[in-house]
């Protein structure tokens, strides 16, 4: 992230505001703080990146996350994603990456965050 910042404390203002706003959050508050430990444990410092967000996904107890698993953890990540943006906490945006995959991005809809991810999975996979 761009300045020294608690993801965990990030995720439990994230589930907080959204539980007061009368939102249900029973998977969030499973899968966002994964995500927080998960990128702690990475060490991992400056802005959140697609890969990241990808290993994250594609990680699971015992093993290998299938597709229909890395989809539904994402699809959890993704309001948080463009919730986070406020902070500064996702990559700025570079275009031209040499198999057209936009390794950084800062999107302006959470939505293209996902897209890209799975993009980017679905690649992974064919390799």
């Amino acid at each position: 992230m761009n300045a020294p910042v608690d993801l965990a404390a990030r995720v439990q203002a994230y589930l907080a505001e959204r539980r007061q706003l009368g939102f249900g959050m029973r998977t969030p508050s499973h899968a966002l703080p994964s995500f927080a430990r998960f990128v702690q444990a990475a060490k991992h410092t400056g802005p959140l990146r697609v890969e990241l967000m990808a290993q994250w996904a594609r990680q699971a107890q015992g093993g290998k996350a299938s597709a229909a698993t890395a989809a539904r953890k994402l699809a959890a990540l993704r309001p948080f994603l463009g919730w986070l943006q406020q902070f500064g906490a996702l990559a700025p945006k570079r275009c031209g990456t040499a198999d057209g995959v936009p390794r950084d991005a800062l999107w302006a809809n959470e939505r293209h965050v996902a897209e890209a991810v799975l993009h980017w999975l679905t690649r992974q996979a064919q390799r």
